[in-house]
């Protein structure tokens, strides 16, 4: 295939192609920064494809030239047309089905039956310029019938203040997040600066919201779930809520820090989605904590199963124990009639906990996150973690 040469202010290239090996039909059109444009390609609801983009378009008079992304997060997000994109952003929908974010690529499963329209993420259209080049390879129905099940993978980049922030990417329940995080931000203005990963500096461990974990490191989440996910450099997630995805510093006095990290963001969605026959989930649990709110909710009347396995250290000169904790220390405790630092957990709110050990289960007698800790009443000179799988009836 050959594009022509086009100036990099006023054109956007945009190549759609599937990943799939058949394809029923190829076209080449050129849309407009200006309006909706129609692609004249019938699809049915059912139908996928995918969509790379690059290049710079123009939004507006006065707001200036952006990427396919579109400009950061939170800019200009009044004349959005869809809170799901950034402002300027490569969207597109079939049919009445909804505006659906491409940004610097997505696998999109048709939502609806109908035409196929592409458009930036602007609602005052009139006076943008530029136009777009676009080639279009999609699947019919038969092929999606193949791919009944088949995942849309969306990829986001967002840039991370290190004051914390949310992002415009909007997370459904269930979506499977990856991330991967690079650069460095400052931490206040004598601590220094780090990679996402964090640093070891002791003084400034007592300004952690996360204690276990390196100052400084990147934790995520979707907005209104209430525990975060802790990753550094890498790591991912099933989403348990549906909101757009936030990010912090690990720092409980983050507005006087400075710099962005850089955050790819790949989320996979299925089409179909298919009720898992248990929910489970495993996560690091720290043992310098007293209560650690984990990202794992559970509601009223379910039943949490939880096993524990690895070692984590009581105290300085106490020793190191497995979930099932120690003999003696008992005037440390804080759940009478255990073993000292045994694993111990409860749904945040409710006054008793249940002693768990390397494993146990307990019946939810309310809703709300999961919360562990060892049976320490002093924790804060522990070290180690324990890795609990818990599982969801």
């Amino acid at each position: 295939m050959v594009v022509t040469q086009v100036s990099v202010v006023s054109f956007l290239v945009i190549l759609l192609t599937i990943s799939d090996c058949c394809f029923a039909s190829k076209k080449t059109i050129k849309a407009y920064g200006g309006d909706q444009t129609p692609s004249g390609i019938m699809l049915r609801k059912g139908d996928r494809f995918t969509i790379s983009a690059f290049g710079t378009w123009r939004m507006g008079g006065f707001i200036g030239s952006c990427s396919v992304a579109g400009f950061s997060p939170g800019q200009h997000t009044n004349y959005n047309i869809t809170n799901a994109a950034n402002h300027g952003e490569l969207i597109c929908r079939v049919g009445g089905g909804r505006w659906q974010p491409v940004g610097v690529s997505a696998t999109i499963v048709a939502d609806d039956s109908g035409e196929l329209f592409f458009s930036p993420n602007d609602t005052e259209r009139g006076n943008n310029g530029g136009s777009v080049s676009v080639t279009i390879e999609y699947s019919g129905q038969e092929n999606a019938r193949r791919q009944r099940g088949a995942n849309t993978s969306i990829v986001k980049e967002v840039l991370a203040s290190a004051k914390g922030g949310t992002s415009s990417i909007q997370i459904q329940r269930g979506d499977r997040v990856k991330i991967t995080a690079s650069g460095r931000w400052t931490l206040g203005s004598v601590i220094g600066s780090c990679g996402p990963d964090g640093m070891s500096n002791e003084l400034a461990q007592e300004y952690n919201a996360f204690n276990g974990h390196l100052h400084g490191k990147l934790a995520v989440k979707v907005a209104g779930d209430d525990g975060w996910y802790v990753i550094g450099s890498s790591g991912q997630f099933t989403a348990d809520k549906t909101g757009h995805l936030m990010w912090m510093a690990n720092d409980t006095e983050a507005n006087n820090n400075s710099g962005n990290l850089t955050l790819k963001v790949v989320i996979t969605r299925s089409g179909e989605r298919e009720k898992p026959a248990g929910n489970i989930k495993t996560i690091q649990v720290p043992a310098n904590t007293y209560a650690y709110t984990s990202p794992i909710r559970v509601a009223k009347g379910q039943t949490v199963t939880i096993d524990a396995a690895g070692s984590w250290r009581m105290g300085n000169f106490i020793g190191g124990c497995d979930a099932d904790g120690m003999s003696g220390y008992t005037s440390y405790n804080r759940l009478a009639g255990r073993k000292h630092g045994i694993l111990i957990a409860k749904v945040r709110g409710d006054d008793g906990w249940y002693a768990i050990g390397s494993n146990g289960s307990f019946r939810a007698e309310s809703s709300g996150p999961l919360v562990f800790a060892p049976n320490d009443n002093e924790p804060g000179n522990n070290s180690g973690s324990l890795s609990v799988t818990v599982k969801i009836d």
